[in-house]
C-alpha cells in the first residue's frame, strides 16, 4: 500500500500510520507492505526506512514511482528496501513505464512495458509489472524476451 499524504508533516504522518497499523491484527501487519511513491510530497524509500525501523514492515520498491521521487541512487535505494524483508521470504518489487501522450502524466503507467527490467544484485526478488493490460503485459514481456534471446541478447 501507500501511506499517503504527508499534509506537510512526515513525523505527524508517520505516527499516525504507525499507530494505525498497531491497531490491526498480527495477521494483516503480517501481509502489509508499502511502497514508495512518484508524488515530490509523497513518500520516499529513505523517509519509508524510518516507518520500517519503528514496525518491521517490509518496502516494495517501485522502479516507476522511484524515477520521479529519486532522493538516492536507484541501487542503494533498492537494496535499501530488498533490506527490510525477512530472510526466508523473496522482496517484491513493482515495475512499469509511462504512458505515452501529448495530454498523459508521465507518471500514468502504460499499457504494456518493453523493459529491459532491471536485474540487480544477486539477491533475488520478485517482480510485478504494474501495466493497465494486467496479464497480457506480463505475455508480451516474456514473448519478446524470448525472441530476444533467441538473436543472441542476453535477457534477465
Amino acid at each position: 500500500i501507500h501511506i499517503g499524504g504527508t499534509y506537510g508533516d512526515y513525523a505527524e504522518t508517520a505516527k499516525r500510520w504507525i499507530a494505525g497499523f498497531n491497531r490491526v491484527s498480527p495477521e494483516v501487519r503480517r501481509h502489509t507492505t508499502v511502497e514508495n511513491d512518484d508524488d515530490r510530497s509523497g513518500w520516499c524509500i529513505g523517509d519509508l526506512m524510518r516507518v520500517h525501523e519503528q514496525t518491521g514492515v517490509p518496502l516494495v520498491f517501485d522502479f516507476h514511482h522511484w524515477k520521479f521521487r529519486n532522493t538516492m541512487p536507484m541501487e542503494y535505494a533498492l537494496d535499501k528496501a530488498l533490506s527490510t524483508w525477512p530472510d526466508d521470504m523473496i522482496p517484491k518489487t513493482h515495475y512499469s513505464e509511462s504512458r505515452l501522450g501529448p495530454k498523459t502524466r508521465p507518471e500514468a503507467h502504460s499499457d504494456y512495458v518493453v523493459g529491459p527490467i532491471p536485474n540487480l544484485f544477486d539477491r533475488q526478488y520478485d517482480v510485478m509489472i504494474e501495466a493497465k493490460c494486467k496479464d497480457l503485459a506480463l505475455m508480451q514481456y516474456i514473448a519478446e524476451s524470448k525472441k530476444l534471446e533467441n538473436t543472441g541478447v542476453q535477457v534477465a
